[in-house]
C-alpha cells in the first residue's frame, strides 16, 4: 500500500494542511491512515475540534523507533498511509522517507520557501 510523506522544514508552507486535504478526498473512496509525527500534532487537534472523515483514521505518534512500526502496521490494514513529519531534519523523518513511496515537500512560491525544501531530505 503507498506511503506518502509530507515534510518541510519551514513552517507556513502548507504541510500539515495538503497532508490533511489529501487525507479527507482519499477517504472519500478509501481507507486512509494518517500519522500525525508533527510535535505540533495538528491532525489530532482537528480531530479534538470535531474534524472527521469516514474511513479516516488519525494516529498520534511521538516516538522515532514506534514511527516504523506505526506505518508498517498501518500499510497492512489501510489502502493509504499518510505521514505528517516534523518540520526539521532528523532521524525519524529519515526513516519515515525511506519507508515511502512518495514525499511531499509543499513550497510556497519564495526563496525562503525553496531554501527550506531544499533542507527537507
Amino acid at each position: 500500500m503507498p506511503v506518502i510523506s509530507f515534510v518541510q522544514p519551514k513552517g507556513g508552507a502548507g504541510k500539515s494542511t495538503a497532508a490533511l486535504v489529501l487525507a479527507t478526498e482519499l477517504a472519500k473512496g478509501s481507507k486512509v491512515t494518517l500519522i500525525d509525527a508533527d510535535p505540533n500534532r495538528p491532525m489530532v487537534k482537528w480531530q479534538k475540534r470535531g474534524g472527521e472523515a469516514a474511513n479516516l483514521t488519525i494516529v498520534e505518534n511521538d516516538d522515532e523507533v514506534a514511527l516504523l512500526d506505526d506505518i508498517r502496521a498501518a500499510a497492512q490494514t489501510t489502502p493509504f498511509v499518510l505521514v505528517d513529519l516534523e518540520g526539521t531534519r532528523n532521524l525519524a523523518n529519515a526513516y519515515a522517507i525511506s519507508m515511502s513511496d512518495f514525499v511531499v515537500i509543499p513550497c510556497q512560491g519564495s526563496t525562503l520557501d525553496s531554501d527550506e525544501a531544499s533542507r527537507a531530505v
